[in-house]
């Protein structure tokens, strides 16, 4: 291993350099979200099925990472590569696979969900994992009903709010969450949503208290979730397993802090 690349909230990525053991060759690995993967490599590199593909792995309810990798000359001295800048180790990058991680859920975890609605505590899941993922574990948690849709927010490519059925074949097919039809459905969000609703606030205003999951949430976005939720008049509080959520739990009236 010749260089570490830490994770990098901003970026969403996080790496290694290394040399081969035949010393001819240097390679550097990065992994992040999909999204992020498929971004920052070269597009001749990415399946035509990659978001098909990632989405359905996401639905699942697995944690999907994409990786990527370049070659570098054997030739490279370690001084150069401290001297070389991320953005140039993520340039020219080639998908090269897909990790699937899936974090079996604790068997009390839906009953415990069950009690705090009984008690009028509201819960949502606030993540910086995919949208499609946390519906998938809120709905096996019982946080998100599986009884009724859940629709999603995202933005469209014109960057404008749009409302879809996530189980819909049809990805260009918008929905209207506030006709009559769909007003039992729950929401979900991705980041561009949450941000531009966030920002022009009248649309939130009408939807929030059906918002049940937020996805990639980076750590600003969800002290800022929680912001929101106290500006309600609510008491919040918020558990928080990773670096990414102390921000929020600081921002709370409650945080509770689930780490070793």
């Amino acid at each position: 291993v010749l260089k570490k690349l830490d994770f990098d909230h901003c970026r969403m990525t996080s790496g290694v350099v290394i040399r081969t053991p035949n010393k001819n060759e240097v390679k550097v690995f990065v992994k992040g979200s999909y999204e992020r993967i498929s971004d920052i490599s070269i597009s001749d590199s990415v399946p035509a099925s990659y978001n098909v593909l990632t989405q359905q792995y996401a639905k699942g309810g697995y944690y999907v990472l994409g990786v990527a990798t370049k070659s570098l000359p054997g030739t490279v001295t370690e001084q150069e590569l401290a001297d070389m800048s991320r953005n140039t180790l993520e340039d020219g990058l080639s998908l090269c696979g897909l990790l699937l991680f899936r974090n079996e859920m604790k068997p009390d975890s839906p009953d415990a969900i069950i009690e705090l609605k009984k008690g009028s505590i509201r819960s949502v899941i606030c993540t910086g994992d995919n949208v499609h993922t946390g519906i998938s574990i809120g709905k096996q948690c019982r946080i998100v009903s599986q009884h009724h849709p859940c629709l999603l927010g995202e933005l469209d490519k014109s960057g404008n709010l749009r409302w879809v059925d996530p189980n819909d074949e049809d990805t260009t097919k918008s929905v209207d969450v506030h006709d009559p039809a769909n007003s039992g459905a729950q929401l979900a969000v991705t980041q561009g949503a949450w941000r531009l609703m966030l920002r022009e606030g009248l649309e939130l205003e009408k939807i929030w208290t059906r918002l049940v999951v937020f996805g990639r949430m980076k750590p600003e976005d969800k002290i800022n979730v929680v912001k929101y939720l106290q500006s309600q008049n609510l008491v919040v509080g918020m558990c928080g397993d990773g670096g990414n959520d102390c921000g929020g739990l600081r921002a709370a009236h409650a945080g509770l802090a689930l780490s070793d």
